[in-house]
């Protein structure tokens, strides 16, 4: 049953994201959003993503460098 659950869920979710897309004024919006996260990444050297981690893993008093020094 949980697995009917899970696959239902998953199926929601790409139904809803091919509509999402299929709309251009949404469309642009997620790109240029995706845009400004890939230039970050890309600003703090790659680091973002570990720093997200660990905020999610109630790890925030951990330092993380970049090329342009710890945050």
């Amino acid at each position: 049953m949980a697995e009917n659950i899970v696959v239902n869920g998953q199926q929601a979710y790409e139904e809803d994201y091919a509509r999402a897309m299929s709309d251009p004024e949404f469309r642009a919006l997620y790109e240029h959003e995706a845009q400004k996260k890939r230039t970050l990444v890309a600003a703090s050297g790659g680091s973002y993503g570990k720093w997200v981690d660990a905020k999610r893993n109630g790890k925030t008093s951990e330092r993380f460098t970049s090329a342009s020094g710890a945050y």
